[in-house]
């Protein structure tokens, strides 16, 4: 794929990213010529940041909503950058779209980003008692009673039973 190079919008003339994730400068004139590429940052373990500056001030970006600022359009109100393949550190236009919350989340959850049910450290948990709560749902046990066989609040079994948690295990 051909890098193509496109100005971040409001530091036009100071910086530039490509559709295959690179940030430059072209501030300061260097002995090959007069930019050169930025050194990203990785945060959160997940995701490529870089610092522009101009005038004193600093603006601390992550990469991918500045490829898609430049290649697609200005994010929406509520929308979210999606890594279509679950990284984040590849940040090829290819790669990026806009999206919801929602859409983000599912994404996550399809490439194992995002720990949910048993695989989150802090659940008490696990997808076959959870299954077995279900049923004991089904079969009108109440909720208080549940909790406690299960040592956990009743909010807990509440949250399962109004399928807010949980809602991926499925009892028939």
């Amino acid at each position: 794929m051909r890098e193509v190079w496109s100005d971040i919008k409001e530091w036009e003339g100071m910086y530039q990213v490509s559709n295959l994730g690179n940030v430059k400068s072209l501030r300061y004139k260097r002995l090959e010529g007069n930019e050169h590429n930025l050194k990203p940052v990785i945060v959160n373990k997940n995701y490529v940041q870089v610092t522009l500056y101009r005038k004193g001030r600093r603006l601390r970006s992550t990469v991918h909503k500045l490829v898609l600022e430049a290649f697609d359009s200005v994010r929406k109100t509520g929308m979210e950058c999606r890594h279509l393949n679950g990284n984040g550190l590849d940040n090829r236009l290819v790669n990026l779209k806009w999206g919801t919350p929602k859409e983000n989340t599912a994404d996550k959850v399809k490439h194992g980003v995002v720990a949910r049910g048993s695989a989150f450290k802090h659940t008490k948990l696990k997808e076959n008692e959870v299954w077995l709560i279900k049923k004991l749902i089904a079969n009108n046990i109440p909720v208080k009673d549940i909790a406690k066989m299960f040592k956990v609040v009743s909010n807990t079994i509440g949250e399962i039973k109004s399928n807010r948690n949980w809602k991926w295990v499925k009892y028939p």
